[in-house]
């Protein structure tokens, strides 16, 4: 569970971000009322900034 979201789910596109351990500031999240998929920052990032997402603790064995 992320946040108040109940899936994780990798999208395409949106799952070819930079992926660093520690420096995340987005996070794809479902808004039901609106039937949208979303990235939304999880901190302010600066106009031109590097956009970087994580997977969570996710091993290749789970199929990703």
């Amino acid at each position: 569970m992320l946040g108040d979201d109940r899936y994780q789910s990798l999208v395409p596109v949106w799952d070819a971000l930079n992926h660093v351990t520690g420096r995340v500031n987005v996070r794809l999240h479902h808004d039901e009322a609106v039937g949208a998929l979303q990235m939304v920052a999880t901190r302010r990032v600066p106009a031109g900034g590097e956009l970087v997402n994580n997977y969570g603790e996710l091993s290749n064995a789970g199929g990703w």
